[in-house]
């Protein structure tokens, strides 16, 4: 036996199709939102900007961290550091993961940070931070005197 489909089968299974994906819908909608906030709550959210944050500046013989913030248009702000690559265009220093050591210096400088990150598009971030060669300061610690000592 032969089943032909009709117009009313077609009709019928159409309608049992959009019924049941609108119940889907409504089923997999949020308590308290509307069809319309549901929709605007599933939009995926745009990289707008990319923002290096950290020091001005840095000592020579020392590594200060340096982040990158991505900013979405949904408003939220990630932390994006461990996925960027990074450089500096200092011969003095070297820049992975977001942690810039910088190395003896014979003078004061000026070197420009950059970071990429890719999501969809790729996406490009730069800051100059100062280099200086003087060493970070130091204080010398004085244990306790022994009592009764002259």
């Amino acid at each position: 036996m032969q089943r032909t489909l009709t117009v009313k089968r077609i009709l019928f299974l159409l309608a049992t199709g959009v019924v049941a994906a609108l119940l889907l819908a409504f089923i997999a909608r949020e308590p308290g939102t509307s069809h319309a906030e549901q929709a605007r709550a599933e939009e995926k959210a745009v990289l707008l900007s990319l923002e290096i944050q950290g020091p001005s500046s840095v000592n020579a013989r020392s590594a200060e961290r340096f982040t990158l913030a991505a900013r979405y248009s949904d408003g939220t702000v990630a932390d994006v550091t461990d996925r960027a690559e990074w450089s500096i265009d200092s011969p003095y220093a070297a820049l992975a993961g977001g942690v810039l050591a910088v190395r003896d210096l014979p003078a004061d400088q000026v070197a420009t940070v950059t970071a990429w990150f890719t999501e969809g598009l790729s996406f490009k971030a730069a800051r100059t931070v100062g280099l200086s060669a003087s060493e970070p300061r130091t204080e010398k610690l004085q244990g306790p005197t022994a009592r009764g000592s002259t």
